[in-house]
């Protein structure tokens, strides 16, 4: 006697493609009228067990989304403290270079006083020179 051939989802999810494995009598593309009315295939047509497979992909689905969100949570609560420290490094740094800038200022005018004095006295030991002469 031929042995009897049954549909069956491929994943969990997939009701769509069953998994027939086809008999030698059986023509390669042939539909799924065909297929019901082959005599060595036998459906297997039970909407319980479908709608608690259906169910328990939900519910797959469901946790493994759960636990994405749970990890992205926990990466998050773990860089928030990274992400303050680094913050306040870079307010810190901002600071010096603020206090920098400001120094250079001081330090630009303290020499333009310096060249002023210089040339000042330059011009007054240039004039005695001049005179002398």
């Amino acid at each position: 006697s031929p042995k009897k051939e049954t549909l069956q989802p491929k994943s969990k999810g997939d009701f769509l493609s069953p998994t027939v494995t086809p008999s030698k009598k059986m023509k390669v593309g042939t539909g799924v009228d065909q297929i019901k009315q082959s005599p060595n295939i036998s459906v297997h047509d039970d909407t319980k067990d479908t709608r608690e497979t259906v169910v328990k992909t939900e519910d797959d689905t469901g946790a493994m989304l759960k636990a994405y969100v749970d990890r992205t949570r926990s990466y998050v609560a773990d860089i928030v403290p990274e992400l303050k420290r680094q913050e306040e490094v870079d307010d810190e740094i901002l600071g010096k270079c603020s206090l920098l800038l400001s120094e250079i200022g001081k330090y630009r005018e303290y020499l333009m006083v310096t060249k002023h004095q210089y040339t000042s006295r330059l011009g007054q030991v240039t004039s005695f020179l001049s005179k002398q002469s």
